[in-house]
């Protein structure tokens, strides 16, 4: 088998190294940590293609909340389709969507957010979905990154 690199036992022994924690009580487990963390961080950073995927949500009427894709990290962008048509449902962090959330009212999805407040990550709508948004509009697509898978042997 060609070598391209680093065992991911070398790389946990380095941060062990550089981090100076050789002879620590759970070095090893530690630097894994470590590891898939900076895995984690570059993943984010570099946008790599491969780990890009989109998903669809089935809007219920008057449903603020959905459950979203199994192994998602973050979202980059949401929309649906109007007479072929892509529409944006704009991504919003916390501080907009507390300013501009519209909890009580149905209608067109403007902004979205992702967020787990209830321990479970999901994915809000404002405003809610109206039944007239529902008949016109079967599924709201969504472009998200996955987690990468983290390292665990070599």
């Amino acid at each position: 088998m060609p070598d391209y690199g680093l065992a991911f036992s070398d790389i946990y022994d380095r941060i062990k190294e550089y981090a100076n924690i050789v002879n620590v009580v759970n070095a090893s487990a530690k630097a894994k940590k470590a590891a898939n963390d900076a895995l984690r961080l570059i993943a984010t950073l570099r946008n790599w293609e491969q780990l890009k995927r989109e998903g669809t949500i089935t809007p219920i009427a008057s449903t603020q909340a959905y459950t979203l894709a199994i192994n998602f990290d973050h979202i980059i962008s949401c929309w649906y389709i109007s007479n072929g048509i892509r529409v944006p449902i704009d991504v919003v962090d916390d501080e907009r969507w507390n300013r501009d959330s519209d909890n009580d009212t149905d209608g067109n999805p403007l902004i979205c957010r992702t967020t787990k407040v209830d321990g479970t990550l999901k994915i809000q709508f404002s405003p809610r979905p109206s039944a007239s948004f529902v008949s016109l509009y079967t599924n709201i697509p969504y472009d998200y990154v996955i987690k990468p898978t983290e390292l665990s042997a070599d």
